[in-house]
């Protein structure tokens, strides 16, 4: 039963005085400390298995409360963690004539024995203790404890011999699973768990091109297993970057198409200590030739991504990329899209293909919704006004957790379309949705459609949430947007009742700095004319200057490109002759001062 966690927390000590008439070693007793540790309540599990343990007690069920009160001591589970008392039960565990859980125990008391603080170390108890464990993983610690000379001195004899013992060698995750502390090594409570006694992700990967080596190439010599198990071991009970290194050339020299793909990625990385790039694609072809989705996947992202692809990389690509989504990976049907949407030249586009595969995968990524969306607003070929319901609904599916798609939303109802007419309400709607996720641009075009409907101090609030960033931080393809805003609402407050001077000189020389002549016509004549500020010539001479230079690079510039803008209309749009004047005067000034 799933309680409330407020109830959770006052389970314990509710239960202690629901059973303070019940005797210790009672079944009630027990019974409560097992639906204790099954509601992860260790508190409670470890006060009632004491309790029980602590009376009379019936073998089966003593033998269980015994072993879980190891384990929740030793990991400090419910209470403080403590090796010596973990240890001390453990051995009155083991010291009946029939156990259920002898093996685990012994495996767990070893490893304290092992790996524990030095008062609590006895190395030859743990390599009996490993023996008489008789199960693969405890085996195959003890044969790596020869193996290496940890502890002991090296005799590789010793370890090879163990071989049988260890049995079956075809399951690599029934070989390191650590019966003792597995258990506990899911995410609420791995923390608590030492590392060598959990696989991570990366473990579990390793795991898997194992069984790929196992397959390929299983050894005919209990040394040739046991030079897999030396490799392996390492990689996964105490591993580092260079041990899982040395796993991934073993195995990809002896034919893992995962492996082969990993030690790729960690040559081809930049900031890797084994960066090559020659090697990483040889290790890459060679994943690549067996078929393995994600290597395949790469070599197509590569060719596609190259600066100067051929007709050859593009097929190339095209292939690649079909094989590696035919085989399970999606991101290669989002590349794959691309392509067809961007053919070599010569090629036609192929919408029908990108459509069908971004169809394939959109239900479970929001990339390929996006995408969707996008084709069907287009006027691309096969297109037609009734997609536009289709992009309506893939976008609605992904705008309350997708800011973007929100943005996308309010900017298609903001202009409308041939088949949906514009819908204010709705704009705002959507738009504030997104704006309130930070989406800058959603910011800007809500802050607009609010000004352009009247609502000054509405807009002026939606400009508040983006005008003060720092200058550094805006995209540049927003640089000019923001900078307009910025001059609007410095116009904004100073036209308000109370003083914000501080606030317009702010965002003046912000939307200066990104060089909006507004702005430095605004502050120039501001300090020329000592508004609300003190007059300051030479401050007020700096922008100015900035702004007859920008005038005229911007004049130049719609004069040479030939544009529609001839050097009247120029002037007329962006001529300040109140600007003009005043850097005449100034110039003058700065003459006759020199």
């Amino acid at each position: 039963m799933d309680f409330p966690r407020y109830a959770r927390l006052l389970l314990p000590a509710v239960l202690i005085v629901a059973l303070s008439g019940c005797a210790t070693g009672s079944p009630e007793v027990y019974q409560v400390g097992v639906r204790a540790l099954a509601s992860a309540e260790y508190s409670g599990a470890r006060h009632h298995l004491q309790s029980y343990l602590d009376g009379e007690t019936e073998s089966y069920e003593s033998s269980r409360a015994r072993y879980e009160l190891a384990r929740l001591t030793y990991l400090g589970l419910g209470g403080p963690a403590d090796e010596r008392a973990a240890a001390e039960l453990l051995e009155r565990e083991l010291q009946k004539p029939f156990s259920v859980y002898e093996r685990e125990a012994r495996h767990l008391l070893a490893e304290i024995y092992r790996r524990g603080q030095a008062e609590n170390r006895d190395v030859s108890r743990s390599l009996v203790l490993l023996r008489a464990a008789d199960y693969p993983r405890a085996l195959i610690d003890l044969a790596m404890i020869y193996w290496s000379g940890e502890l002991v001195e090296q005799d590789r004899k010793q370890a090879v011999a163990l071989i049988p013992e260890i049995g079956e060698v075809d399951n690599a995750s029934n070989l390191f699973h650590h019966r003792a502390l597995a258990e506990y090594c899911g995410p609420e409570t791995r923390d608590r768990v030492p590392a060598w006694a959990c696989l991570d992700e990366e473990g579990e990967f390793i795991l898997q091109s194992a069984d790929e080596v196992w397959r390929a190439s299983r050894p005919d010599t209990d040394a040739g297993t046991m030079r897999y198990l030396a490799t392996l071991y390492p990689a996964l009970v105490d591993p580092s970057a260079q041990r899982r290194v040395a796993w991934y050339r073993y195995a990809g020299d002896k034919g893992s198409a995962r492996a082969q793909y990993m030690i790729a990625q960690i040559y081809g990385a930049p900031d890797s200590p084994w960066f090559n790039p020659a090697e990483a694609e040889q290790w890459l072809q060679r994943s690549a030739d067996q078929n393995y989705p994600k290597a395949l996947l790469a070599r197509g992202v590569a060719l596609a991504r190259g600066k100067q692809r051929s007709e050859a990389d593009y097929l190339g690509a095209l292939d690649q990329l079909e094989r590696a989504a035919d085989r399970g990976e999606k991101e290669a049907n989002l590349w794959l899209a691309h392509l067809y949407l961007n053919p070599e030249d010569g090629r036609s586009m192929q919408v029908g293909l990108a459509v069908a595969r971004l169809e394939q995968i959109e239900r479970e990524d929001d990339r390929a919704k996006h995408l969707l969306a996008d084709i069907y607003l287009s006027s691309l070929p096969g297109m037609a006004e009734e997609q536009h319901r289709r992009a309506l609904d893939l976008l609605e599916s992904m705008a309350y957790r997708d800011a973007e798609a929100a943005y996308k939303l309010g900017a298609i109802y903001s202009q409308g379309l041939a088949s949906i007419p514009p819908s204010l309400v709705d704009a705002v709607g959507w738009l504030r949705r997104a704006a309130d996720k930070g989406h800058l641009p959603a910011q800007l075009l809500l802050a607009r459609e609010l000004q352009q409907d009247g609502r000054d101090e509405s807009a002026a609030k939606a400009r508040e949430r983006f005008v003060f960033m720092p200058v550094a931080d805006v995209p540049d393809n927003l640089r000019q947007a923001v900078s307009n805003a910025r001059y609007r609402q410095a116009m904004y407050y100073a036209g308000q009742a109370e003083v914000h001077a501080e606030e317009v000189r702010q965002l003046l020389e912000m939307a200066a700095e990104e060089e909006n002549m507004a702005a430095l016509a605004y502050l120039g004549l501001m300090y020329y004319r000592g508004e609300q500020v003190a007059p300051d010539d030479e401050l007020a001479y700096q922008y100015l200057e900035r702004w007859d230079s920008l005038y005229q690079q911007r004049k130049d510039q719609a004069r040479s490109d030939d544009s529609v803008w001839s050097g009247l209309l120029f002037d007329e749009r962006f001529g300040n002759q109140e600007v003009q004047d005043a850097l005449l005067h100034l110039r003058f000034r700065k003459s006759q001062s020199e």
